[in-house]
């Protein structure tokens, strides 16, 4: 790889925070609370330990936009079909990516040989119950939203409350637009009317 001048691209997570905090730079100290976290916490640290010639991205959840690719809004989408009350966290935030975004960002990093570790996000801050009332008002759906705590879902390992992470030094290095959810919500009601 060294001989080729390829930068490998490594990726990390922003479970790296333990989510007490919110919109988290590049610069944030990493203090997971899930295994998972933890886990990439110390890849991270060996690559920048090691000055390895590597380009970390750290990423936040990916959505998509195709029917059933099973990402975060047309699950909800599918969720409402099936139920008319959905209960539904109000109180976990985070910087949720458009997959498209994410293709397009490694495309420009590769093209700039970009190292080091970058944020890879979307702009917007939010929480489940604010994408699901985007995805009621858009689709104009009848379903009645509970909001409640993440904390009153079984999950094995307690989640971080705040993962939003900053995605500025990113967008100002490529120059690039992120897509708003409500965009993407739009498009596939598009793709789904056709």
């Amino acid at each position: 790889m060294r001989e080729k001048k390829v930068v490998p691209i490594v990726f990390s997570s922003d479970f790296v925070f333990d989510g007490k905090k919110g919109n988290y730079s590049e610069k944030s100290k990493a203090n997971p609370i899930l295994v998972y976290g933890q886990q990439k916490k110390m890849l991270e640290k060996y690559i920048i330990k090691k000055s390895l010639p590597v380009l970390i991205f750290r990423l936040a959840k990916v959505y998509g936009s195709k029917k059933n690719d099973k990402t975060l809004i047309t699950n909800h989408l599918k969720e409402f079909k099936k139920n008319g009350i959905v209960k539904v966290a109000n109180d976990q935030y985070f910087s949720p990516i458009y997959v498209d975004d994410v293709v397009n960002v490694i495309d420009k990093a590769a093209t700039k040989n970009l190292k080091g570790l970058y944020n890879l996000s979307g702009s917007q801050r939010v929480n489940r119950y604010e994408i699901l009332k985007k995805i009621k008002y858009i689709f104009k759906l009848n379903n009645k939203l509970i909001p409640c705590s993440i904390d009153d879902f079984k999950m094995e390992e307690k989640r971080p409350k705040d993962v939003s992470l900053s995605n500025s030094v990113l967008k100002k290095k490529l120059g690039y637009n992120f897509k708003k959810i409500d965009l993407v919500i739009k498009k596939i009601k598009s793709q789904i009317n056709h």
